[in-house]
């Protein structure tokens, strides 16, 4: 993804949120089915988000 780009993890579709980095069909389904977040944090708490995914999707997603 390109630098300042931006993903509502609260409203993206499967489509949207696999572009994430390390993100795919399933890390997509749960924090589909994680919704919805207050924090870009809170989406640590999807099982299948650990801390490395965390940090290399962190830049490029927001809560809205």
């Amino acid at each position: 993804m390109a630098p300042g780009t931006k993903i509502n993890i609260n409203k993206a579709d499967q489509t949207t949120l696999e572009k994430l980095p390390g993100i795919g069909p399933g890390k997509a389904k749960s924090i589909i089915n994680g919704r919805p977040y207050k924090t870009i944090n809170d989406v640590m708490k999807v099982s299948d988000i650990k801390r490395n995914t965390f940090d290399a999707i962190k830049e490029f997603i927001v809560v809205e």
